[in-house]
């Protein structure tokens, strides 16, 4: 092997190597990001179920304080209302999670193609190493 063949070669390993590591780094990234936005769904889901919660208190009040007896439609705006809170709480937990699944599948993605960067690499480095001229073109430009 020749030496400028065992520069390459070395080359070729140390950007597959940098190459994984780079990946590996930001499938880990996206994994946290996962994690923030599921914890961020549930965050919002809980604003949605108190803020709904509130304006139930308050509607329950108005009613209430109207002399209303339980009949009719102010029951069935709350009734309403709190359906709506539900609809509301779990869109946003769905939402989230859409967007966990679409981050994992990404983080998931990041490592193989960081695996297959590394072996691919590798077998460049390894395909420069064994080639007696160093490289398959210049085997190629010398005729053989």
């Amino acid at each position: 092997m020749s030496a400028a063949a065992a520069v390459g070669a070395g080359g070729q390993v140390i950007g597959a190597v940098g190459g994984f590591f780079s990946r590996r780094g930001r499938a880990k990234l996206l994994k946290r990001d996962a994690h923030n936005q599921m914890l961020a769904g549930e965050a919002e889901a809980g604003d949605r179920i108190r803020e709904g919660r509130a304006a139930l208190a308050g509607a329950s009040v108005a009613a209430a304080s109207s002399g209303f007896t339980g009949e009719g439609s102010a029951t069935d705006v709350i009734a309403g209302l709190a359906r709506r809170v539900d609809t509301d709480s779990r869109r946003a937990r769905w939402e989230a999670s859409l967007r966990v699944q679409r981050l994992r599948n990404e983080a998931k993605q990041e490592k193989r193609a960081a695996v297959f960067g590394l072996a691919s690499g590798l077998l460049g480095a390894g395909a420069t190493a064994l080639t007696p001229t160093g490289s398959p073109a210049d085997a190629a430009a010398a005729g053989g």
